[in-house]
This record gives C-alpha cells, sequence and structure tokens, in this order.
C-alpha cells in the first residue's frame, strides 16, 4: 500500500465516564483497522469538570492548528448500563448526567460535520438501552459482560468494533479544502445496493451523461456490475452525446449478455440462446434506458439514486481523467437528474423500449431512418455470435419496439 495515497480518518469516541469497555473497545478498533485501506486516529473523551467543554469539543471537532488536533470525521456516542441510569434529573444537583455530556457532544459534531447522520455512531452495551430521542444512526451493541474482566471486555466489543470499521471505511474523510474526489475504481465501489460502500437504493436509479459508455473501458467488470445490479432491480438510463453507434450497441451487448454472478463478477460460461433472450424481454427492456443526443455536451456525470429526493448524488467526471468530483447530492442532485429527464419525450413510452426518443433526436422520426438503421446493424453485429434463430426478433421488439420485418 502506497503510504502518500493512504487516506487518514478520525473517530472521537464520547463516554460518560472511563471505564474498561471504552479502552478495549478502542484497541479493538486499531487492531481491526490494519487490513483495510486507510489510518485510523482514535480520540476518546469523558467530560472533566476542570475543562472547558464547549472548547475541547469545538477543537476536537474542528480541529485546531494552535493545539495540532485534527478535525473529526465520526464521532461515537458511547452508552452503558450506568450513563442511562442517570436519566431524569436524579444527579442534576451535580452539574448534570455522564449521558446528557454525551449526547451534546454527538449533537455539537453532527451540526459540525453538516448534519451527516450517517457520520454519527452510537454504541450501547448489551444491559443498556438508547436514548429514543436520538434513534436512528448507525447503532453497534457490545456483547455482555459476566464480569469486570480485561479478557471480557475485549471479547465483548470485537464484533461492534467490527461494524463500525466497516462503517467508517465505506465513507470518506470529510472535506474542507474543496470537494471529495472519486476515482473510476472508487465509483464501481459505490454503484451497488449491497457491501460496504454501495449506495444505490433497491429498486434505485443510475442515471449517465457520457461521450462514451465507461463500462466499454473497464473490460468485461463493470458491464457485468450493471447487469447484476439491473438483475437487482437497479434502472439504467443513459444519455450519450455521440451517435457512435458501434460502441452503444457494444454496451448492450456487454451488460445484456453478461450472465454475472451473485457478487456482480462475470462468468465465462455464456447464457443460453434461451435465457438471453428472456434476459432481454424481462429485465433489460424495462430497466435500461438508451437516449441519443445530437452533440457532445460540456460535461460528463453520473447521478446514483437520480429518482430520490433522499440519497441522490451526482458526480461530475473530470476532463480527460478517470476521476470524478462529488458536485452535489439529495435535492440538488435530483434537480440535476430531472432537467435532463426533461429531454425523454416520455417515461413510459408505448410500447415500451430500450431506445427512447428524446426532445432533440427522435431516432423514430422518418428522417432519421438511415441512422436507425446504423443502430440496428451494429446491434446485429454485436449479437450475431449468439446462435439463436429468434434472437432477431426478440432484439427488434426489445430495442425498438417493433416487430421484426
Amino acid at each position: 500500500m502506497n503510504a502518500r495515497n493512504v487516506k487518514k480518518k478520525k473517530l472521537f469516541v464520547a463516554s460518560g465516564s472511563r471505564n474498561g469497555l471504552v479502552d478495549s473497545f478502542i484497541r479493538e478498533l486499531q487492531e481491526q483497522a490494519k487490513p483495510f485501506e486507510f489510518e485510523l486516529e482514535v480520540q476518546d473523551w469523558y467530560h472533566n469538570p476542570s475543562q472547558n467543554m464547549i472548547s475541547v469539543l469545538t477543537n476536537q471537532c474542528r480541529g485546531s492548528r494552535e493545539g495540532n488536533i485534527a478535525k473529526s470525521d465520526f464521532v461515537a456516542a458511547v452508552f452503558t448500563k450506568n450513563d442511562l441510569l442517570a436519566i431524569g434529573g436524579h444527579q442534576a444537583a451535580q452539574g448534570g448526567t455522564p449521558r446528557d455530556h454525551v449526547v451534546f457532544a454527538l449533537g455539537l459534531f453532527l451540526g459540525a460535520l453538516g448534519f451527516e447522520a450517517r457520520r454519527g455512531l452510537m454504541l450501547c452495551s448489551a444491559d443498556g438501552q438508547l436514548p429514543g430521542e436520538i434513534r436512528g444512526l448507525f447503532t453497534a451493541c457490545f456483547d455482555a459482560v459476566s464480569e469486570n474482566d480485561p479478557n471480557e471486555f475485549d471479547r465483548a466489543v470485537r464484533k461492534a468494533a467490527g461494524d463500525v470499521i466497516r462503517h467508517i471505511y465505506s465513507l470518506p474523510p470529510v472535506t474542507e479544502e474543496g470537494p471529495e474526489i472519486v476515482t473510476q475504481s472508487e465509483m464501481l465501489d459505490r454503484e451497488w445496493t449491497r457491501g460496504e460502500r454501495a449506495e444505490l437504493q433497491e429498486n434505485g436509479e443510475v442515471l449517465v451523461h457520457r461521450a462514451q459508455p465507461v463500462e466499454l473501458n473497464t473490460g468485461d467488470n463493470a458491464a457485468a456490475q450493471v447487469d447484476r445490479n439491473i438483475r437487482d432491480g437497479v434502472t439504467y438510463v443513459y444519455f450519450f452525446q455521440e451517435r457512435d453507434f458501434k460502441n452503444i450497441a457494444r454496451l448492450l451487448h456487454r451488460v445484456a449478455s453478461a450472465n454475472p454472478n451473485e457478487n456482480g463478477e462475470p462468468i465465462k460460461t455464456p447464457l443460453l440462446p434461451a435465457d438471453l433472450e428472456t434476459h432481454l424481454r424481462e429485465q433489460i427492456v424495462n430497466q435500461l434506458r438508451i437516449n441519443v443526443l445530437p452533440k457532445q455536451g460540456s460535461l460528463e456525470f453520473c447521478i446514483h439514486n437520480a429518482h430520490v429526493n433522499d440519497g441522490a448524488r451526482c458526480y461530475v467526471r473530470i476532463p480527460s481523467s478517470n476521476e470524478y468530483v462529488r458536485l452535489c447530492q439529495d435535492a440538488k442532485a435530483l434537480e440535476v437528474a430531472k432537467k435532463l429527464k426533461e429531454l425523454e419525450v416520455a417515461n413510459d413510452v408505448d410500447p415500451i423500449r430500450v431506445f427512447r426518443p428524446t426532445q432533440t433526436f427522435d431516432i423514430y422520426e422518418a428522417k432519421y431512418k438511415s441512422q436507425k438503421d446504423a443502430l440496428w446493424a451494429a446491434i446485429v453485429r454485436e449479437f450475431r455470435a449468439e446462435p439463436n434463430s429468434s434472437l432477431e426478433k426478440t432484439l427488434r421488439k426489445v430495442c425498438f419496439g417493433e416487430e421484426a420485418p
């Protein structure tokens, strides 16, 4: 692993008091972080009345050059049985309860980190309960402890530490200097409905606006991943800026015939002809839309979850590179998707088909017949190796919604 490319992440752990569970948890975090490709700094804290709590928490959250303190990327609040017994104001005379300080620290960090709930973690002992007013964050529970013994503590925190490490690994560090830069490999890691870095929601939608299909530049892996997602219910909507019908036909063939396994990896054994036709009729035609635009645009971008307000992510490709910038998310990313989708003539075309007419280029108009014929010829060439006499009829119906002449 190249040390120059290792990402550093900081976790701030707030607890009501110093205890063996927290110490064991931090040790276990550092141990389980070793195989992952990032450097983890863990800073633990419990309230000391002699300290200025606001100052300490602010410095740990935002960082302090004077104190040589790095900013935090995640915050974990620990709720043990002792903390939770202090609910209800029974210890108000002592200046507040440990639980109050932990909840306050959690709220302050989430606010300063942009209110991203996914960066707030709650850790609960097996004999405790989480505060009802802040449920909904990522939660990990320690196993039950039978005796006050360091070995018991280590055993009790092991699973929770693993869950936390995988969650931290799945998210990038907080960046204040500029937008997040994402490599093409990292983009593919995020384009899943399952897995540590997955961003796609179930039955989600991926919108792609490009000059050329990226799936043709990454071997068979990217095409197999797209097909796996389609099989799992994800819809792909492509807007290609160039009428390069050869590459568009190649994309269709690679995705439809990828035959991925459950992990989205390409299988060398090709689909049986009957299975390929079934896949075209049942999944491809329903969950793959290809729109062709008349000229190249100025930006290439991809939007994950392009159908919802909560969870949409817009990534813009850096020109002449295989890196992306995360431009916006949620409502703003959804607005970008809606603007592009306005170019579609209709989402519910009848009959349903892969290749869709757009406001600026309707491939079904008579004046574009020669270009439609060129696209069809390219599709036939790509699928020619499939030994099935009825495949051409299926392709015509799936691609254009037409019966074969």
